[in-house]
């Protein structure tokens, strides 16, 4: 083999060589994103729900707390007590939501603007049409209390503003002002068996869909 030819399949050998090593560092990195995309997801869906498990202990609680003080007839604990149920329940998952966002931060994922921008999308429909700011009537949204909507606004805006590695499951309905049924309060009162003909004249279609996948062993 002359020279030349030698320094050619040298030249080719060492392409190939460094080729292979990119193509291997590439595939370790993208291994490593997706195994901390991963661990980053179960982190924070198990501080959520951890703490969402916690909440509910406590609504519980105070479930026990409000039959005592109905047997002894003290209506201004009841109240007390119904009135922190209420911000519990209202208040409560938003703490979740940081939760989950810290555990995904504490495994290497940064804020995301798209999560951010959304939510605050959401503080601005709260204020502007949860709470009737945009003189509807009746107010779309009942208030669970006096200045719900405007506290959970601002609870909303504390946590968008931190930015967000993670994103509610739900949040690609947070920013439907109607035309979806999970916005729609009459919804909840179908499921509740209030109205068993709602679903008849205002979503047929969601009522036949349903039917199809629960024959099928599917559930929506």
């Amino acid at each position: 083999m002359r020279r030349g030819q030698v320094a050619i399949y040298l030249l080719v050998t060492l392409v190939a060589l460094t080729l292979l090593a990119l193509l291997n560092v590439d595939v370790f990195n993208v291994v490593r994103c997706k195994m901390r995309v991963q661990n980053a997801g179960d982190a924070a869906a198990l501080a959520a729900a951890r703490y969402q498990g916690e909440l509910l202990n406590e609504i519980g609680r105070l479930n026990l707390k409000h039959i005592e003080a109905a047997i002894k007839n003290d209506r201004e604990e009841c109240d007390a007590i119904v009135l922190k149920q209420r911000r519990l329940a209202l208040l409560g998952p938003i703490e979740a939501l940081r939760e989950a966002d810290l555990a995904a931060r504490k495994n290497y994922q940064k804020p995301r603007a798209e999560f951010s921008r959304i939510l605050m999308q959401h503080v601005q429909d709260v204020r502007m049409i949860y709470a009737g700011g945009n003189g509807a009537s009746p107010e779309p949204y009942p208030e669970s209390w006096n200045g719900a909507w405007m506290e959970y606004a601002m609870a909303l805006e504390q946590v968008a503003g931190d930015g967000l590695a993670v994103g509610p499951d739900n949040i690609e309905f947070y920013n439907y002002n109607s035309g979806h049924p999970l916005m729609d309060r009459y919804f909840y009162h179908a499921i509740a068996g209030r109205n068993w003909c709602w679903f008849k004249f205002h979503w047929p279609d969601l009522l036949q869909i349903m039917t199809v996948t629960n024959r099928g062993g599917r559930y929506l």
